[in-house]
């Protein structure tokens, strides 16, 4: 009866409340709220989204996002919980990180014990998203827009393996320059926490050309 419920648009404070508090930051959703909870892979559909800092930076917003779908998988068989897509449409992304390191992407406040961090995102979609990224750390400044999702490959590309990649391009100003970059990404269906996560990349700006490839050793 309660997931019918919930799958029937009832309960909406508490549906935005369970997900702030386990996201430990402010969440607002002034449009629509769609959940389908009776399902192996529960999906929850939002509009008008926005997403605040956290506690360990200044009051804001991290991110305003015009339509917001996240599908899940429950944990079956040795399989861990884990998103099993994630898209976002009209997103405005305003990412920042201080001089000591603390940035509102975290998950957890870096000042204490490291926690079990993100589940794996298996799949996404984010076309043509405003970011604004100001790194106080890496003296960055980015304003431009950034477009990721899954491309069909073929074979082995640049050494990353996997048919699907992840495909994540971007265009802007980078401290004040033109800036454009590229990177292509293994496959989410198959990236795990226990092996690294690899990836190459191209950037040109400034007339400037920059190419290579590296991994992430805890994705």
């Amino acid at each position: 009866m309660l997931a019918a419920a919930l799958d029937a648009g009832q309960f909406r404070g508490s549906v935005i409340g369970f997900f702030a508090a386990r996201a430990g930051r402010r969440i607002e959703v002034a449009g629509s709220l769609r959940t389908h909870i009776l399902s192996f892979n529960p999906s929850i559909t939002a509009e008008r989204v926005e997403i605040g800092n956290p506690p360990w930076m200044p009051p804001g917003s991290t991110a305003k996002i015009g339509r917001l779908e996240l599908v899940f998988d429950l944990p079956w068989k040795g399989r861990p919980f884990g998103i099993a897509r994630l898209a976002m449409e009209e997103a405005t992304l305003d990412l920042r990180r201080d001089a000591q390191g603390r940035a509102n992407w975290q998950w957890r406040d870096p000042a204490k014990a490291a926690g079990t961090g993100l589940p794996l995102i298996r799949s996404l979609s984010m076309r043509r998203a405003r970011i604004r990224l100001a790194d106080e750390r890496r003296h960055l400044q980015f304003d431009g827009v950034v477009s990721a999702g899954d491309a069909g490959g073929a074979g082995d590309t640049g050494g990353t393996g996997g048919l699907t990649l992840l495909r994540i391009e971007g265009s802007g100003r980078l401290n004040g320059r033109p800036d454009t970059f590229a990177i292509n990404g293994q496959a989410l269906a198959t990236a795990s926490h226990d092996r690294p996560y690899r990836f190459t990349f191209a950037e040109q700006a400034s007339g400037s050309r920059l190419s290579g490839r590296g991994f992430l050793s805890r994705p």
